[in-house]
Parts: C-alpha cells; structure tokens; sequence
C-alpha cells in the first residue's frame, strides 16, 4: 500500500488467521500512522503495535470507533465462511454486521478508501456456467444458500455504498481457497493430517463440515428409494427396462436436466439434491425445486411406482416346464 495511501487503518476480524497476518503487513508499511483492529474475542498472538479494540461490528459501537478514531481506511475481512453453529448466526455475523460497517463508512467525513473480502463462491457452480469467469460475467445460477449467497448479498451492499459514496475508493476481492505452509483453514489442517480420509474430502473442500455428509446422505437415500421404485415399475413393465432406464438417467436427467431448467425440475436426482439443501449451507449443493415441493414429489413418485408394479406382478402368470 502507498505510504500517502491511508494514515488510520481498521482491520476488522483481527483474531483470526487472515486478519492478524493482514494487520501486521500494514503496520510495517512506513506511511500508515495507525492501526487499528476489531474482533468479538481478543487474538492469541501478539498484534504488534496494532491497536485493538474488543467491538461487535453487529452493533452501532463500530460507528463511534471509525468516527472517534477517524478511520480513513476499513479493510473487512471479518466475515465467516464454514460455519460452527446455526445457518442464522453465520448469516447475522455475514449480513447484518456488513451493513452496520457499511453504514459506519458512509456516515463518517474520514472514510476514504474500503477493501472487502468477498468469495469465488458468487460465481455459482451450474453446470451451464463458462469454463472461464471474468469480472463482468454472471453466473447461469445465482447462488441460493449458505456463505456464497452471504458474499452475493454483501457484494450487493458494497455497491449500495459506492453509489451513495462516489469520492470512495472500494476493492472487492473475490478469494478462492488459500494453500500455504503458514496458512492457517479448514483445507490447510485436513491436507496436514497423517492419514487424510476420503469422506472428508466434501466436508472441508466446501466449507460445511458439521452438515454436509448427513446432507448426502439423506439426500441420496431418498432419491435411491424413488429410483428403486421407478426402476422396479419399469422392470414389470416394459421389456427393454435397462434401455428406458438409462435413456432417463443420461439424457433426462443429465443431458436436458444441465440446459433446460424445466426438465430439471422433473427429475428424482434434483429432488434428492433438494433433500441434501435443505440439511446443509454449502454453496456447491443447489437444487431448482423447494424442498416441500421435493418431497411431496418423491413420496407421489414413490407410491404410484410401487403401486404400478404391484398391480402389474398380479397379473403376470408364471409358466413351469412340464
């Protein structure tokens, strides 16, 4: 950062990894006079000569420290993106602290320049996305739930600002996953156990460990039933049922289910990714139909599958040799 760049810095989020390390490479550039972090704990390692300052960005306290300090610069970086506890606390820090920090930054005369961390995670994760993103492109799918749709909104806060604060100076920066021998994440502390276990893999890679196997799991059994069924009704009731089978699978379900919305909205692997949405937050688990509507569908296809077979398996007679 240019030495004429800022003079008072906030750093918000100072306790954990990304924070600390962020707050110590200001306070070595010659040109910033303070520093200044914030966090809801107090870190476990030395800050150096930055400031800290027990605060809750959820309160209006934020406000009275940028303007009694008169912060210049805000760096936010205290956002949470595997959550520990309930979707809504992860979503009260995520979305309601941006917006008292926000609203802090446009009140006060100081403020002049605000860096955001945001995620990779806005981009989506549809099939129907380009292989490539640049910075004007726009996912097929928005995301619908857990942190990458906390980045979305906070993104969308940030422009709110910069249209009602046009003499600021605003960075978003859209993180992907960190890898480094002094990095401290989820991913780092799964990659440097002595036996890395396969299962764990989803769980740490997308952020939602508590949630994400029984997530699947639920998911899978229920759509694994309703397969079952279908695949039983079609075994009774046409010949070539392998053939029927696969032609839904593949083309139904994968083909037409990836580039016409409506065909997805018609098949039991959606519903199933349904079931899994709503058990866990992460951002790589979406599904166009609501979990209601899901549900009912399975049970409905469920029932009239077996019910189908079995009517048929009354009226097939089986012949012995004589």
């Amino acid at each position: 950062m240019p030495s004429a760049a800022a003079r008072v810095v906030l750093v918000t989020g100072v306790s954990r990894f990304l924070g600390a390390r962020v707050a110590g490479a200001l306070q070595a550039e010659p040109g910033i006079e303070r520093v200044i972090g914030v966090d809801t704990v107090p870190p476990t390692a030395s800050l150096g000569r930055t400031e800290f300052v027990r605060v809750d960005i959820r309160t209006p306290s934020i406000a009275k420290v940028i303007s009694s300090e008169r912060v210049d610069t805000v760096v936010h970086l205290n956002l949470e993106t595997a959550p520990v506890g309930p979707r809504s606390k992860m979503k009260e820090l995520n979305i309601i602290g941006t917006m008292q920090l926000l609203a802090a930054c446009q009140r006060s005369p100081d403020m002049r320049k605000l860096v955001v961390r945001s995620s990779a995670a806005v981009y989506g994760s549809s099939p129907r996305d380009p292989a490539v993103f640049t910075e004007t492109d726009e996912p097929a799918e928005a995301p619908s739930s857990g942190y990458a749709k906390d980045a979305v909104e906070v993104e969308g806060y940030v422009r709110g600002l910069m249209r009602r604060r046009t003499d600021l100076t605003v960075s978003l920066l859209r993180f992907a996953n960190f890898l480094g021998r002094e990095v401290d994440s989820p991913l780092t502390r799964y990659l440097r156990l002595p036996v890395v276990p396969t299962v764990l893999a989803g769980m740490v890679l997308v952020g939602d460990a508590a949630r994400l196997t029984s997530a699947f799991a639920a998911g899978t059994l229920a759509a694994g039933i309703a397969y079952t069924a279908v695949f039983v009704a079609l075994a009774v009731a046409v010949r070539n049922a392998v053939t029927v089978g696969l032609l839904y699978a593949l083309v139904w379900e994968s083909l037409l289910g990836a580039f016409v919305p409506g065909a997805r909205s018609l098949s039991i692997q959606d519903w199933g990714l349904s079931v899994a949405d709503a058990i866990t937050s992460a951002s790589a688990v979406h599904a166009s139909v609501r979990t209601p509507a899901a549900v009912l569908l399975l049970v409905c296809v469920t029932v009239l599958a077996t019910v189908a077979a079995a009517m048929r398996l009354r009226t097939v007679t089986v012949t012995g040799a004589e």
